[in-house]
């Protein structure tokens, strides 16, 4: 990806930075605005909360954390899902998350929340803030 990144950028962005999602290498309170799309859950249980609470030390004060996850809730195709990532962990490697409890444990307060459903997995998307 970080690859792809300099290719379209060709220039613009220099340099792009590669670092760890829990130890951001950014300052504290750089940014307005953080997103991960489809991201958190590709991360180790563990790596989760550390990682949240990195995007809240990056944020400035009244910053925005905009997520968007596959839900972890019981519904047929979670469990459908989750049977494929055990079968071949290579294609299905993310694992579904319960957002809303880990936005909270961070230390995250949810202002908006819109559940919605992608290839029949739901999803939610979530804008959280400094709680």
């Amino acid at each position: 990806m970080l690859r792809v990144a300099k290719r379209r950028l060709s220039g613009e962005v220099n340099p792009i930075p590669l670092g760890d999602a829990t130890h951001l290498l950014f300052s504290d309170e750089s940014f307005d605005v953080v997103t991960s799309i489809f991201t958190l859950e590709i991360l180790d249980q563990g790596e989760l909360v550390r990682t949240l609470r990195e995007v809240l030390r990056v944020l400035r004060g009244d910053g925005e954390f905009l997520t968007i996850s596959i839900h972890d809730r019981p519904c047929r195709s979670i469990k459908l899902y989750k049977l494929l990532s055990k079968l071949s962990p290579t294609i299905f490697n993310c694992k579904p998350i319960k957002p809303d409890k880990l936005l909270n444990q961070a230390g995250f307060w949810i202002i908006r929340k819109h559940e919605t459903r992608l290839y029949k997995l739901p999803i939610i998307i979530a804008v959280a803030s400094e709680g």
